[in-house]
């Protein structure tokens, strides 16, 4: 005894048959063919196929194969396999649209891809790739778009940081700032020439905030040459913070200042200048 033969008395299978004779002796599971397919020699399941369904007649059947032919052409294209080889890959895009030599491919790219070179390699590549004109032109024209976009968001982060490090050097060297930005000019132009100072200006170390100071710093050290500074263009700028405060402990570290001395006929004028370099330090 076993499960396996327990049940003995299994129904006997039910099978599928097709009529093409129109045959009255149909069981449920019998399918039964359509009057207009009497005595054709057809299988079940092209009969059985969706497309039949609508079929009334063979008139049908003859009107719906006309139009399906109309529609494909007299000139049919066999779509090639994995197994098919590349001439005849070739062939059947030639087919369907591609230019049947690299001298007819004619494309039309975006201008940031317009260089000679790369357009000539980019048409191989694409006519060798079975890549329709059109459809290569639709990419370049999303990916000229998207470099767009990328040039655009760095130059405004770019413009945004600029504007960021001219606003920290403003308030750090206060009515100075053009004149610290002029000692960092004179710095370069003096140790690296034109040539250097136009190369640094095109460059991102001219928007540097450290060596903006790095530069201005050492001209600070060199401003008392004449040569390097003329006196006539360092009165032309206005004062540092630095030299401000400078200024101020040079006044308060002298006691025989007129500032001290009410006195003495500068008292007013040491005051006044006193009250103008303390304003240049408090700038914000």
């Amino acid at each position: 005894m076993s499960i396996m033969g327990e049940v003995t008395n299994a129904p006997a299978e039910q099978t599928s048959s097709v009529s093409v004779d129109g045959g009255q002796a149909a069981t449920e599971n019998t399918f039964v063919a359509p009057e207009w397919a009497k005595g054709l020699s057809i299988e079940q399941e092209i009969l059985a196929a969706p497309m039949f369904k609508s079929v009334k007649s063979l008139d049908d059947v003859v009107k719906g194969y006309y139009h399906a032919q109309k529609m494909v052409g007299a000139d049919k294209i066999v779509v090639p396999n994995k197994n098919s080889s590349s001439d005849e890959w070739k062939n059947y895009f030639v087919k369907a649209g591609l230019p049947e030599s690299i001298d007819s491919y004619k494309v039309e790219l975006p201008s940031s891809f317009d260089d000679s070179s790369l357009k000539e390699t980019l048409t191989k590549t694409a006519f060798e790739s079975n890549i329709m004109p059109d459809q290569l032109n639709k990419v370049m024209a999303i990916l000229e778009e998207h470099n767009n976009k990328i040039i655009s968001d760095y130059e405004a982060s770019q413009a945004d940081a600029i504007k960021a490090t001219a606003e920290e050097l403003k308030k750090e060297w206060g009515q100075g700032f053009d004149k610290q930005i002029f000692r960092a000019q004179r710095v370069v132009k003096h140790f690296g020439g034109e040539e250097m100072f136009n190369e640094v200006i095109g460059s991102e170390l001219a928007n540097n905030g450290q060596f903006l100071r790095l530069m201005a710093k050492i001209g600070e050290k060199m401003t008392g040459e004449d040569s390097f500074m003329p006196e006539q263009i360092k009165s032309s700028f206005g004062m540092t913070k630095e030299e401000a405060k400078k200024k101020i402990n040079q006044i308060y570290g002298d006691s025989n200042s007129p500032y001290f001395n009410s006195a003495h006929a500068q008292h007013k004028d040491f005051l006044e200048e006193m009250l103008k370099l303390q304003e240049i330090v408090a700038q914000n």
